[in-house]
Parts: C-alpha cells; structure tokens; sequence
C-alpha cells in the first residue's frame, strides 16, 4: 500500500474508534456544535463528549480550523499547478513549498509531477509567483495550470449557483480581520477568549462571526490526523464531466463526503483530494464515480509528501466584507 507522508505530521499513536469517529462526523455538520449538542446528537452523556474532545485536541489528531474563503481576505487569485521535475522530484518539492504563494505541495505518484495550489492577491501575482518559483528551481518546468472558481470543503454543499463568485466589497472591517485571524486555527475557541484576544465585546463578537459563517467567508473545517482515522492514502482524481455539470458535481459530492472539491475553469473541471485507507479503496471509488458518471474522464492519481494545508493562506488585505 502506498502511503501519503504529511510533513511535520507524526503517525497517531493509536486510531480512532466507533466515538471518534462519531464525534468527527457530527462537528463536520456544525463545527461549533456544543458539547451538550454533540452527546444528545450521538446519544451519550455530555461528560463522555467532554472528555474525549479534550484529549482529541489535546493530542492533535482532531481540531476544527476555519476554512476562510479566498476572496474574503483578499486572496482573489487561486489556480492550481502541476510541474514536471527534471531531477530529484523529492527536493523540487521541498523548495516549491517554499515559494511565496504556494500553499499546498504535493509529489505525484508514478512519475516526476508535482502538484501546488497557488493563493495571491490576483491572477498577475499568481504568475509571478510561477515565474519566481521557475526562475529559483531549474528543474522544475509548468505542464499546465488552471483557475479555480470554488473550493468545497469536507462536508459542504454543492452551491446552489455555480457561477464565478460574486465580486466582494472591499472595506476596513479591523474586527471582521482579527476575527478570522483568530478563529482560523481553532473555531471551537470560546466566544468570551476569542471576544478578549480581539478586544471587542461578546455581542459584537457573536454577530459579527454569525455575519461571516452566513455569508460563507469562513467555514468549519474538521482537520483529523489521516493516521489516526486510518485513511492515510491521499489520492487526487481528475474529473472531466460530460453532462450537466452541476448534476455531477452533487454525484461526486454524495460519492466522496470527506473530499476537498476544486472546480476549475478549465482542463479537468473538477479537481478532488480524498483521503483513502489504502490505493486499492481509491481505484474502488474512482470507478464508481465512472459507473456514476458514464460520460466522464475520470483518472486517478496518488499523493505523495504533501507540505502545508489547505487553510493557511492570508493576502495581508483588509476583509473584504460580503454585500448585504
């Protein structure tokens, strides 16, 4: 079995069981969903939550983040890359993950590709950032590259339009800043700490928050050590659909819940990362999303040294507040 190696990620200590996995789910639906909340959701006591939640954030295998919206913090360019490597695809790896602007790097299994998604301010600095990272490490050469128009994070929706987001109104919002600043790596933080860290009140605190997760500038996002849940294969599948787009988006979508969904202008249409237990169960899904979706090009491609995440990015831009 081929396994993913998530840098600066040690392997669990032990793997989850029937309540971890309980637990994850329902955080995934609301991911500030209280402790009373959770054990009534699940049928056990508030205690029992209590204390398995501290010792999964405790040992770092279970922490809701908040997935901020590009556009939200002034990031209006996103694309993801894939680079042939001459050489040593190991080290051109390490130092593609260096670059300004590149958040996620990735070997590709089975040949000397690497994948990266790229997060800038517009699409110039996207190229220049490509530009820069070609110019730092000759043995890397673009194969190609593409918009994305959306992210969905594990456990959201499909969109009800899927048209290019709406343009965003810019605006000095000092509180709406620190907030997502603040809830970024942790949203289970308390209303009462987070109101403190950004010296606002609680109430301005709550509604302005509420305002954010409203208008999906900042989602929930349920991060588990792939080793602990058992799925420590991460497999990239490149989806071309053939017939309507939307309807396939929510087939794949129902099919793979626990994937990140990347819907791209061009090339492959959709883009999806997925954790696996192994290569065979990804070879398993991939060929029934091409039962699902008969008229798709569907191929299927292995993770290899996966630097970063997929929630670290910041513009340094003012938020940008949604429209009414």
């Amino acid at each position: 079995m081929v396994r993913s190696v998530y840098l600066g990620l040690s392997e669990a200590l032990r793997r989850a069981d029937d309540l971890d996995r309980q637990i994850a789910d329902a955080l995934m639906t609301d991911g500030r969903m209280s402790g009373r909340d959770i054990a009534h959701h699940i049928g056990i006591s508030e205690a029992t939550v209590s204390r398995r939640l501290a010792s999964l954030e405790a040992e770092k295998l279970l922490i809701v983040r908040g997935f901020i919206l590009p556009a939200a913090v002034g990031c209006a360019g996103t694309s993801l890359a894939r680079f042939v490597v001459e050489g040593d695809s190991k080290e051109a790896a390490a130092a593609l993950a260096r670059q300004q602007g590149f958040h996620r790097v990735a070997r590709i299994d089975g040949g000397q590709q690497l994948t990266a998604l790229l997060v800038a301010a517009n699409s110039n600095s996207i190229l220049q950032h490509i530009d820069r990272a070609i110019a730092a490490i000759p043995e890397i050469r673009l194969e190609r590259t593409c918009e994305v128009l959306h992210i969905l994070p594990p456990g959201s929706a499909v969109p009800d339009s899927l048209s290019r987001p709406a343009a965003r109104v810019p605006r000095q919002a000092d509180i709406q800043t620190k907030l997502l600043q603040a809830v970024q790596s942790n949203m289970r933080q308390s209303l009462n700490h987070v109101s403190q860290h950004i010296q606002a009140s609680p109430s301005a605190t709550r509604s302005n928050l509420d305002r954010l997760i409203e208008t999906g500038a900042i989602r929930t996002v349920v991060v588990a050590n792939p080793h602990f849940m058992g799925t420590p294969v991460i497999t990239q599948i490149r989806i071309r659909p053939r017939a309507a787009f939307g309807e396939s988006l929510k087939v794949v979508r129902t099919l793979l819940p626990h994937a990140w969904i990347f819907q791209c202008l061009d090339g492959e249409n959709l883009i999806v990362e997925c954790p696996f237990t192994s290569s065979e169960a990804a070879e398993e899904k991939s060929a029934e999303i091409r039962t699902a979706l008969p008229e798709a090009e569907v191929s299927t491609h292995l993770l290899l040294e996966i630097h970063s995440d997929l929630l670290d990015w910041w513009c340094d831009a003012p938020c940008k507040a949604m429209r009414d």
